[in-house]
């Protein structure tokens, strides 16, 4: 209740939106927790933390050093963890159901909430800490904790199917300890997906190709087929892609760079054609166009030409063994 509210003297609003995830096909509640009131923001008042992230390659170099590989997640990982009482009035969000005549509820965020600057060194701190106390139930799932899970993502890989199926069972079996369910499990092998628990598996991703039907997954930033393990390169979301291929239409400086900025690839191989796509964005800032304006018709027939090559990085295909 709004009494309950103004009785805590640290308490903050945190502004929120829906979005729509077309991959997923379903709509999320996204905190702000950047937007800005009277010159402040709740980010802006809270410390970072340790940097307690594992590196992003040495989670990669994990899932391709052995024969057998399999990837799998956290489910809902910032939503397992309750906050303290006096600190959930620090995320509180106003909702009225869409009816504009009726008057906003007061809801209370009790969990760590996606967005805070802080948050995912509180996931990270909880890993370490649970990890370290499993080491010697669990030793291999604990070193599997401790230098190969990014954020929720827990990815590796061992030489036979056995190894594999014991250090993902172990792994479960410690998660599932903290409440912390690994799940959306993807390998390249059938044997290991047969071993794991049905309701565990990922809802796969079907991509139609000239090869036939294959699986799609994402992990650690990177498009991955299993079943022939190996690494295909694609945008989240394809839509202002074709909307800006459309001969009638010209791209505004915004469109431009998330186009650009669209383009995951930690590993490395399409770096070069990304670097073109970057130079292309420092003409256009050169050129003083608005975010929300179309940059001249130059710079916009370079960047269209650019754009249509992303179709054949999209046609390139490569084998975890060389990577």
């Amino acid at each position: 209740t709004r009494e309950e509210a103004d009785t805590f003297p640290r308490r903050n609003y945190v502004y929120g939106f829906l979005t729509y995830n077309a991959n997923k096909k379903k709509v999320r509640w996204v905190n702000d927790t950047a937007a800005t009131f009277r010159g402040t923001s709740l980010n802006a008042m809270l410390l970072k933390g340790p940097d307690n992230l594992v590196p992003l390659q040495q989670s990669i170099c994990a899932i391709r050093e052995g024969k057998v590989a399999f990837q799998m997640d956290v489910k809902s990982m910032f939503n397992q963890m309750l906050l303290r009482h006096e600190d959930q009035f620090s995320q509180l969000c106003l909702w009225r159901d869409c009816e504009a005549g009726q008057a906003p509820r007061i809801y209370r965020q009790s969990r760590v909430i996606f967005g805070p600057t802080c948050s995912p060194s509180i996931a990270n701190t909880i890993r370490i800490k649970h990890a370290k106390m499993c080491a010697l139930d669990f030793p291999e799932a604990c070193d599997v904790a401790l230098n190969q899970m990014y954020v929720d993502d827990v990815a590796d890989s061992r030489d036979s199917l056995e190894e594999a199926v014991k250090a993902a069972n172990d792994l479960m079996k410690m998660f599932d300890m903290i409440s912390w369910p690994l799940v959306e499990v993807y390998s390249n092998s059938s044997e290991f997906l047969k071993a794991v628990p049905h309701e565990r598996l990922g809802k796969k991703m079907k991509e139609v190709g000239d090869d036939g039907e294959q699986f799609v997954t994402k992990v650690l930033g990177l498009f991955w087929k299993p079943t022939s393990d190996t690494y295909v390169f694609r945008l989240n979301d394809d839509t202002l892609l074709r909307k800006c291929l459309d001969d009638n239409y010209v791209a505004t400086k915004r469109e431009m760079l998330g186009l650009v900025m669209r383009i995951s690839d930690p590993i490395g191989p399409t770096l070069p054609y990304r670097i073109r796509g970057l130079i292309i964005m420092q003409r256009v800032w050169k050129t003083g166009t608005d975010w929300k304006k179309k940059p001249p018709t130059e710079v916009a027939d370079e960047f269209r030409r650019w754009l249509s090559e992303m179709e054949v990085l999209t046609r390139l295909e490569l084998m975890s063994i060389f990577l």
